[in-house]
């Protein structure tokens, strides 16, 4: 769920918060709260940015909750006005047009007081304030779709001094909305014709999903949103296998390749003669990486940036594949997993093979 960051500091920043159950105190957490959980979806369906931002009355939540004018204060409380807005447009696009049932809202949430006087984060609490975290079962139907299975979407409350509630953060609606827009994304990464495209849509979709981190869904969401990555995944690999194929020979090292020292084969595939770099060198490149069954797990050529390295800070079999090329010179690597990432999770695995280009010995 994201937070905003004064309720996250009111929830567990500072002097430690108090846990309470049910409480009596404050707005009725049976009329009021459930009137502005309600509210909150309605207006999400609705897209009505405004209503959101009228229902957190973000600048008055600040001003009437922490006094922050001593100079000692981490808040920018223009700063975080400014991004509550813009998260609320972003939730509100998103919800706009789905049909929101609210299945329950239950009596019993965890709730975290702060009390008058407190110090967070270098700001005052300038009333008791009580923070309210709802997890509220729902049932989106977006556009042209049926309706899911009920999902939690937590809304997240604040009370200042008693008098009122104010909406501290909109929830994701459902899981349905996320799984859509990865298929949406999926789709145009499968539409995509030339490697500058998959570029583009794959730092769109890297930018979506570090943004949406808290996307609330149930088991079967989470099964879609997992397909729809990997059929974006599986189009994006397979158009720059395309246009990076694997060398006829990637399987195992020719008969005519060479061998290193520690047992790196390798082939000049065009040679110029110049000067060859030392295992203390650090060298500029071109390179592309595949493992033995053809698929392309790395390029810099396709990022269209050479990268500069010290040969002692990278694979062994890059250390010494390196020292047997000279300056201008490209050559074709077979690198046994032994001298390449030894089976580290994450990494590619078994034999590598890399075609690199040596286009300087950087100057100290």
């Amino acid at each position: 769920m994201r937070g905003l960051a004064i309720a996250m500091m009111l929830a567990g920043c500072g002097a430690p918060a108090k846990k309470t159950g049910p409480s009596t105190n404050g707005p009725d957490p049976r009329h009021s709260r459930e009137a502005m959980v309600r509210e909150t979806f309605a207006k999400l369906a609705a897209g009505d940015v405004e209503g959101l931002v009228a229902l957190s009355a973000t600048s008055e939540m600040f001003e009437s909750s922490v006094d922050c004018s001593k100079g000692a204060g981490e808040l920018d409380v223009a700063k975080e006005v400014s991004r509550v807005r813009e998260r609320l447009v972003e939730d509100a696009a998103q919800a706009k047009g789905s049909v929101i049932e609210v299945v329950n809202i239950p009596a019993t949430t965890e709730k975290q007081e702060v009390k008058r006087g407190e110090v967070l984060d270098g700001c005052v609490a300038k009333a008791d304030v009580v923070v309210e975290k709802v997890p509220v079962a729902v049932r989106t139907k977006l556009p042209g779709t049926a309706a899911g299975e009920a999902t939690t979407a937590t809304v997240l409350l604040v009370s200042v001094g008693g008098d009122r509630w104010y909406l501290a953060s909109t929830p994701s609606v459902n899981g349905a909305a996320y799984v859509a827009k990865l298929r949406e994304l999926a789709d145009a990464m499968c539409a995509c014709k030339d490697k500058a495209c998959v570029h583009t849509i794959g730092v769109k979709t890297a930018e979506w999903v570090d943004a949406h981190p808290d996307h609330e869904a149930n088991a079967a969401g989470e099964k879609q949103a997992a397909e729809a990555l990997q059929r974006f995944t599986g189009c994006a690999d397979k158009l720059r296998a395309s246009s990076f194929p694997a060398p006829p020979d990637v399987a195992a090292p020719p008969a005519d390749a060479k061998v290193s020292p520690t047992g790196v084969h390798y082939k000049i595939l065009h040679a110029t003669g110049g000067a060859r770099p030392a295992a203390t060198d650090t060298v500029k490149v071109h390179y592309t990486g595949w493992t033995t069954d053809g698929n392309m797990f790395d390029s810099s050529v396709e990022r269209g940036q050479p990268i500069e390295f010290p040969l002692r800070g990278v694979i062994p079999g890059w250390t010494d594949g390196m020292q047997q090329v000279g300056v201008g010179e490209k050559v074709r690597l077979w690198i046994p997993e032994a001298l390449a990432y030894q089976g580290r999770p994450g990494m590619p695995a078994g034999m590598l093979v890399f075609d690199v280009e040596l286009l300087e010995i950087v100057k100290p």
